[in-house]
């Protein structure tokens, strides 16, 4: 089986005839020890040290998952060719969780260390941002909440200055004029 690194683009799988794949896609992510490919179609994931033994042995993971499989079956075409995509999110720090099925729903498996590091327990609140998903405790949420209500914006701290006699055009600039004149870039 051929391996193709590619892009973190994900593209459409694909077919022959209208059913058969080409393409078993994986992602290949820095885990804290080793390299790990995941295959997003087939339930396979394998580790190495370096990229090019993950890549290795992912290879020999799916080979060995596709022996005893009727190919067609599965809707892929004979030989496929594997597909790793390098994540880089998660190999700057970001977490990878698995989706499972639960009941009539999805949920994430979130690793017991990263509960344990941000004293999250049974429940969190999920927040939809422009970016992505967000997690975080009903208390973090709480306190949130009533610091943006305190904070004051522009024209409100300007009111409040005026009514309290600080005026910005009172306060020292020298040292920004001398930063400025000893730091020209």
């Amino acid at each position: 089986m051929n391996v193709e690194r590619g892009s973190a683009q994900r593209q459409e799988t694909p077919t022959l005839n209208g059913s058969l794949r080409r393409t078993i896609h994986a992602a290949l992510f820095k885990g804290d020890r080793y390299f790990v490919a995941d295959c997003l179609e087939i339930p396979v994931v394998t580790q190495g040290l370096t990229v090019d033994e993950t890549l290795s042995n992912l290879r020999e993971a799916v080979a060995l998952h596709m022996e005893d499989e009727d190919l067609e079956e599965v809707g892929l075409i004979r030989n496929p060719t594997i597909s790793v995509t390098e994540d880089i999110a998660m190999m700057d720090g970001a977490h990878k969780v698995k989706l499972v099925k639960v009941g009539d729903f999805k949920g994430i498996c979130i690793p017991e260390a990263l509960l344990k590091e941000y004293g999250w327990s049974d429940s969190l609140v999920m927040q939809e941002t422009e970016s992505g998903i967000l997690l975080m405790s009903a208390e973090y949420l709480a306190w949130r909440k009533k610091r943006d209500a305190e904070k004051l914006g522009w024209e409100e701290t300007a009111r409040q200055m005026e009514a309290a006699g600080n005026y910005w055009e009172d306060d020292d600039w020298s040292y920004v004029e001398e930063y400025l004149a000893n730091n020209p870039n």
